[in-house]
């Protein structure tokens, strides 16, 4: 009985994990998007997403594109709030 628990637990951790590794890439990807854009795409999309440019300000270019990720995406969802309520 002690095994089906420990599987059980392993399995939720598992899941528990992927779900935050996504969430992750997710916001690395829409950083990565948005400095695009704002760069005016003139540089390559894929080298943008896969972290293949120097960083400019932070420790890594995947480290920058998630906090521009996460301000875009804690900007939008404001304004998604303001404008609903």
């Amino acid at each position: 009985m002690l095994a089906l628990s420990e599987q059980v637990l392993w399995t939720k951790l598992r899941k528990n994990l992927i779900n935050k590794l996504t969430m992750y890439s997710a916001a690395i990807y829409i950083g990565g998007i948005v400095r695009w854009i704002l760069k005016g795409c003139k540089t390559n999309l894929k080298d943008e997403l896969s972290g293949r440019l120097n960083p400019t300000w932070g420790g890594s270019y995947d480290l920058e594109n998630f906090i521009v990720g996460i301000i875009f995406t804690a900007i939008i969802l404001g304004l998604i709030i303001w404008l609903v309520f």
